[in-house]
């Protein structure tokens, strides 16, 4: 398992909620691995309701790492597809994979949002990204 492709986030802080996402990168390092695995992990207690809520994967048109200093939601890259929509579960956490055809030294854009509802109350969600040591979070994983 590889963690050292992670771009964005460093050590930071995930957030979502009805009115902010977050985006991850990734670069695929391993050469000769046409297989990638993304992994959502958000352990029990890391949202701020009981209740069961959706979040939203979504692959985004960026083949370069982002400047995270410049980026906006007006200039972020646009979505090309929905990946998963994923229900998130505070009273058991969360453990969601995905496995994708994905070329050497490509770089990997997603960005995690919540699924828009009436009520806009139930998502929210966060975490502090752990760059060397992802226990939680988006890892991202090359099959060997």
């Amino acid at each position: 398992m590889v963690h050292s492709g992670t771009i964005i986030p460093e050590d930071i802080r995930v957030h979502v909620s009805p009115t902010v996402s977050t985006i991850v990168q990734f670069r695929a390092i391993d050469f000769g691995m046409e297989r990638c695995d993304l992994q959502l992990i958000i352990p029990q207690d890391s949202a701020s309701t009981s209740k069961p809520f959706i979040l939203e994967v979504f692959r985004l048109n960026s083949t370069i790492p982002l400047d995270m200093r410049a980026l906006t939601y007006k200039t972020r890259p646009p979505r090309v597809s929905k990946a998963a929509a994923v229900e998130a579960n505070d009273a058991v956490g969360t453990h969601w994979s995905r496995s994708f055809a994905c070329a050497s030294d490509e770089v990997l854009t997603f960005e995690l949002a919540c699924l828009p509802t009436l009520d806009d109350g139930d998502c929210r969600v966060e975490w502090w990204q752990n760059k060397d040591n992802p226990q939680t979070g988006m890892p991202h994983t090359r099959d060997v």
